[in-house]
């Protein structure tokens, strides 16, 4: 039986690995999909002529968000607030925003909308906040690594987060009226993206007021489906634990995860010639692509959706996939979700504390995770955070 011990596999500074079950009480699987709230693709790929066959249900999945002009303030009006915010969930991010040159902002389904200010807007908009950048405990180092990063004319703490809790049931009328008036004024309107769920899940239409929206746009997240042939394929099943975990060579699962890792990367990245280990032009790569890990010629189907998606779509699917392992309508199945890297906060695992787990996308902003899921509901997960990412 798989306890859901950590495994430290050292792919990288910025890579966590968790081998687990998905009925253990210590598995993360509801943290890391959860609690990862901006996702901007999905990718699942499924093997053989069984894969095939599902993919042609589930590529029928979709959802839709809206691509709107208008003042964050537009989250802060009664009507919208009741009826989306406070009685379902709300996800949003601006678009087209440089987080490091621009005003920013993100509205989580928890509730929170965090805004990311310079200095100018900060002092004029008047409302409590902090410097943008938690460092943690590599503060100094980090310091001075994002100075070397910056132009000379940009100082450091120039950047401002404000976290406002729209759901707290503190936050008054008079309140509302003078945030929204000062964001009104001082914070310009905005590109962004939103999604919204009702209270049973499920995507819902909003409906916007015209007089504060300049433009509107709803965009359909539709699936991409694309079949391989003839490709090498990594025997998955290596990876399954018979047994007790003492019996398992750490090392030896860490070898063949990496190279499923790669793989993948293949397929994200769609590298044809090297999924079918082509010799690739020197002229042009000296990547060879190989990996150690036994494959076999095979087939595969993969889905790709892509826009603002919700957590409810990323764990409605991973629950589908959990499903068809069990019924043995697929013998395993890999599932992908790359979050925005320049957004203010990737992995919130405590509401209220959404500013403080600024991830570093000054640094390495990339934020995804993989679950590679096997037979008996054991699965590994792989998690790309920033350098000070809080992924509990």
């Amino acid at each position: 039986m798989i306890t859901g011990q950590k495994r430290s596999f050292n792919f990288g500074s910025n890579v966590i690995a968790w081998h687990s079950n998905f009925k253990a009480k210590s598995s993360r699987h509801e943290s890391i999909a959860k609690n990862h709230f901006l996702n901007q693709q999905i990718e699942i790929v499924l093997p053989r002529e069984k894969g095939i066959e599902v993919a042609k249900t589930l590529q029928w999945e979709g959802a839709f968000y809206y691509e709107i002009i208008a003042n964050p303030s537009l989250f802060l009006q009664k009507e919208f607030r009741e009826k989306y915010v406070l009685k379902g969930s709300v996800s949003m991010l601006t678009k087209n925003v440089p987080i490091d040159a621009s005003n920013t902002a993100c509205l989580l389904p928890t509730g929170e909308l965090i805004l990311v200010v310079n200095n100018e807007t900060y002092e004029r908009i008047g409302i409590a906040g902090k410097k943008y950048g938690g460092f943690g405990k590599n503060k100094r180092r980090l310091r001075q690594k994002l100075r070397k990063n910056q132009t000379r004319n940009r100082k450091l703490g120039q950047r401002y987060t404000i976290a406002l809790d729209l759901k707290s049931t503190s936050l008054t009328d008079e309140e509302i009226a003078r945030i929204t008036a000062s964001l009104n004024t001082h914070f310009p309107n905005v590109c962004m993206l939103i999604t919204a769920i009702n209270e049973s899940g499920k995507p819902q239409t909003i409906l916007f007021d015209e007089r504060i929206v300049q433009a509107r746009q709803r965009v359909e997240s539709s699936c991409q489906s694309t079949t391989y042939t003839d490709i090498y394929v990594p025997q998955v099943s290596l990876l399954a634990t018979e047994g007790t975990q003492s019996s398992t060579n750490v090392s030896d699962k860490c070898e063949k995860l990496n190279d499923m890792r790669q793989w993948l990367g293949f397929v994200s990245c769609r590298l044809e010639s090297l999924l079918r280990q082509e010799e690739p032009d020197g002229y042009t790569s000296t990547f060879s692509g190989d990996i150690v890990m036994p494959s076999e010629r095979e087939t595969i189907a993969v889905l790709r959706w892509r826009g603002m998606l919700s957590t409810n779509m990323c764990t409605s699917l991973l629950d589908k996939m959990r499903s068809y392992l069990q019924e043995g309508a697929i013998e395993w199945a890999s599932f992908t979700s790359w979050g925005f890297q320049d957004a203010p906060v990737s992995w919130v695992p405590e509401k209220t504390k959404a500013c403080d787990n600024e991830h570093g996308v000054m640094f390495y902003g990339s934020n995804y995770y993989t679950f590679i899921m096997l037979p008996r509901e054991e699965y590994y997960s792989i998690q790309s955070a920033g350098p000070h990412d809080t992924t509990a």
